[in-house]
């Protein structure tokens, strides 16, 4: 170094001889180093190597590296000057970030860092100056500080956002002696002039440097646990500007220490700058914030106390993103939060502990998003919401200027509220309750607050176990106040559960269910000022067994007498079958003596027809002997004889037939007289069967008179057991058997209810103790009882 008797020796040395020295660049270039006629070139990492002149590059006996003057760093992006330098080389293990472990001193390059080139300085002493990579320099950070905000920026914008750039960084510590001002107004887009940051000459400052981007980061050396090499160039540099009368608190009529009492913010600790916006905040705090909301990245990083907007003042670490339209930011740290949700009726003054918070600004709208912890020594609500937290409370929030609809506060903790002036507005007592586990929501259309409570509202309630109690306050009308409970309760020592609690200006009403080893039953109704009055009905089931077999009995004397007079009909109907059988073979054969008496009679005047013909035609014989005769008697006398002999011949023809006649007469006579004697007979059978007829109905027949007689007795059974089951109550068994409970001052009652003979019958007995029963009086069936 410019201090040691080497580098004196070593400046002293012909810039001739020293090329002499180094002209054989091939065996230097695996290690990095690159030298021609002017220049010699170490590259300490991919994207940054470091050129001095010739004349200042020297190799030491034990192996290091030093250049010395006003040196030139080299990155993809361009060149940064390097005044006044001193710097030492020593090779790193194969493998390392970056090849060299650099460290020496040098004036930092204040023009080409952004932001820091347009500032006004007063002093720029000498710093110690090293050289590492990301890990490395993440490293030097002293026990229990939070990483440094050095920007992640992708190495391809359009890949894969988790692969960046990993570019080695130049670092500068100034002792003391360094005052400048930093104007910020212009970057963040502020109209106040004094807006701006300042580091006086009393404090010494560490400087990061990545030329490559470009991105620097300033803080207070107390972050860093520094190296040997560090820490041996931080001694000559300090030795270095005591030699030029540098002292540390050398100031100037524009320092710094003339803005820190105008400027709005106070001194900051920490400042960092991206150009490519890469500066990554995580934000720590997160409940109930939007989905959209979550890391972000900028271009400027800052650890102070400093306005979010109009919205926030935030004491932390804060990242500004600075786009066309407006800008981004976003911090963790101590938060005022100051903002009207509803103007003129709803606005929020508080402070939060481990707070998050941003706020998004451009032309068109301003949003605002915070989470964070209130201590309980306050309450954020105002005085008029009957509503106060009793704990420390975790709270979120949405601020939108174009959709104040949108905004929106949340509230997680402990709360306790106070419903008197429902009290009031129904007429039943209510008391305060605690709400535990609870989470409040409040937004333009007002509060909303759940969670749970073991705290009974009301006199005549207690909670068997924690509740959920949702509690909704509109601001349009405070008396539209609902509150909504849900869990297990008792109400006059009667449990209910589940059951739901439910109170707004209409009253307060209760509905749930009443449990027993058996049966679950609804209850609901009101408290009003006289007390609870619930009522319930539940389906339970009667003892079938005892119904069935009173039924089957009254059914069975009935089928019993029925099947007497069923068989005793069945014997009358045998016997009816008989008679009529019997006086049909009577009428048959009445028939058959009418139809011979008929034939006989038919005979009879058949021969008489027989005999009145031959009578008839002997008659005409004799009249055509006659007519011949006198045909004959009218010939003339000429023609007598001939006539004669033909009215001869024909009267002996027609004797003949009379002859003939005569003779079949005879025969018919003697077929008559056994004809007749056969009518005779058909005659008197035909009496004889007449005689025998039964005219009297078949009712009257003897036998089945006596079974009329024994099928009515059996009637008179049949119509008593009939009876007895008519009298037997016809049960809607789908309409089912109700049990109808009531809860109210007196205690728990009950009736059942069922549909009997098509009519509603309510009554019977309900008793709960030991064994939960019930009981009702049939008629035939007697009492019915069933436990449910």
């Amino acid at each position: 170094m410019k201090h040691s008797i080497l580098n004196k020796t070593l400046l002293a040395i012909p810039a001739s001889l020293a090329l002499n020295l180094f002209a054989a660049t091939d065996s230097l270039a695996d290690s990095g180093i690159v030298c021609d006629i002017d220049y010699c070139s170490i590259e300490i990492h991919s994207s940054l190597s470091i050129s001095a002149a010739v004349d200042h590059f020297y190799r030491e006996a034990d192996g290091r590296y030093e250049m010395a003057g006003d040196l030139i760093v080299t990155t993809p992006a361009g060149s940064v000057d390097l005044l006044d330098a001193d710097l030492i080389f020593q090779q790193n293990p194969e493998g390392s970030e970056i090849a060299y472990e650099v460290y020496g001193t040098a004036k930092a390059p204040f023009p080409a860092i952004p932001l820091l080139g347009n500032g006004s300085a007063s002093a720029r002493p000498v710093a110690a100056v090293g050289l590492v990579g990301r890990d490395t320099l993440q490293s030097l950070l002293a026990s229990g500080q939070k990483p440094l905000p050095l920007a992640e920026n992708p190495k391809d914008p359009e890949g894969d956002p988790t692969d960046i750039k990993q570019p080695a960084y130049l670092f500068f510590h100034f002792a003391s002696g360094l005052s400048f001002d930093i104007p910020l107004n212009q970057l963040l887009n502020s109209d106040n002039e004094n807006f701006g940051f300042s580091v006086p000459g009393d404090r010494s400052i560490t400087l990061v440097f990545d030329p490559q981007e470009p991105y620097f980061y300033l803080s207070s050396d107390s972050l860093f646990d520094f190296k040997e090499g560090m820490q041996q160039a931080m001694q000559w540099a300090e030795q270095e500007n005591s030699e030029k009368n540098l002292p540390a608190d050398s100031t100037d009529n524009t320092s710094a220490s003339d803005l820190i009492d105008k400027i709005p913010l106070p001194q900051l600790n920490q400042l960092a700058w991206s150009s490519e916006g890469g500066i990554p905040l995580r934000m720590e705090t997160i409940w109930g914030l939007p989905n959209v909301v979550g890391n972000i990245k900028g271009h400027l990083f800052v650890d102070a106390a400093m306005p979010l907007y109009k919205f926030f003042e935030l004491n932390g670490e804060i990242v500004t993103s600075i786009g066309k339209e407006g800008y981004t930011q976003a911090g963790n740290g101590d938060l005022a939060v100051n903002f009207d949700l509803i103007p003129n009726l709803l606005h929020f003054n508080f402070n939060l502990a481990r707070a998050s918070a941003g706020v998004v600004v451009n032309a068109d709208e301003q949003t605002g998003f915070f989470s964070g912890i209130k201590k309980p020594d306050t309450s954020f609500l105002p005085d008029w919401v009957p509503i106060k937290p009793t704990h420390e409370t975790q709270l979120s929030g949405y601020i939108s200027s174009a959709s104040p609809h949108l905004s929106y506060l949340r509230a997680k903790g402990q709360f306790g509220f106070s419903p008197k002036f429902l009290s009031n507005l129904i007429g039943v007592e209510l008391n305060d309750i605690v709400l535990n586990q609870s989470e409040m929501r409040i937004g333009a259309a007002g509060i909303w607050l759940k969670g749970k409570t073991s705290a009974s509202i009301h006199p005549a309630i207690k909670l068997n176990k924690s509740t959920d109690v949702e509690i909704y306050l509109p601001f349009a009308n405070l008396a539209d106040t609902s509150i909504k409970m849900s869990g297990e309760i008792m109400v006059l020592g009667t449990g209910i559960s589940p059951a739901t609690l439910e109170i707004s200006k209409q009253g307060f009403y209760i509905n749930g269910q009443f449990s027993t080893p058996l049966a679950v039953i609804g209850l609901s109704g009101e408290i009003s000022g006289s007390g609870p009055a619930l009522a319930g009905v539940s389906k339970i089931m009667l003892p079938l067994d005892k119904i069935t077999n009173a039924l089957s009995d009254a059914q069975y004397a009935v089928a019993v007498a029925r099947d007497k007079v069923n068989d005793i009909q069945r014997l009358i109907d045998v016997e009816i079958a008989a008679v009529v059988e019997r006086r049909e073979r009577h009428a048959q054969n009445l028939q058959t003596a009418q139809d011979a008496l008929s034939a006989a009679q038919y005979e009879v005047n058949r021969i008489q027809s027989a005999i009145n013909y031959q009578y008839d035609l002997i008659s005409t014989y004799r009249k055509q002997i006659t007519n011949k005769y006198n045909w004959y008697k009218s010939q003339p006398w000429y023609k007598k004889t001939w006539a004669w002999g033909v009215y001869s011949a024909y009267k002996t023809y027609k004797y003949g037939q009379i002859s003939v006649a005569y003779t079949a007469i005879g025969a018919l006579e003697a077929t008559k007289l056994t004809a007749v004697a056969a009518l005779e007979v058909a005659k008197y059978a035909l009496k004889l069967l007449e005689a025998a007829t039964e005219t009297f109905p078949v009712e009257m027949d003897p036998k089945v008179a006596a079974l009329i007689v024994s099928k009515e007795a059996a009637n008179l059974v049949l119509l008593s057991a009939e009876e007895v089951l008519k009298r037997f109550p016809v049960i809607d068994f789908n309409a089912g058997t109700d049990l109808l409970l009531s809860l109210n001052n007196s205690g728990l009652h009950g009736e059942v209810s069922m549909i009997v003979n098509d009519r509603n019958l309510v009554g019977g007995n309900v008793t709960f103790d030991p064994v939960p029963k019930a009981c009702i009086e049939l008629a035939v069936v007697g009492e019915l009882c069933t436990p449910f």
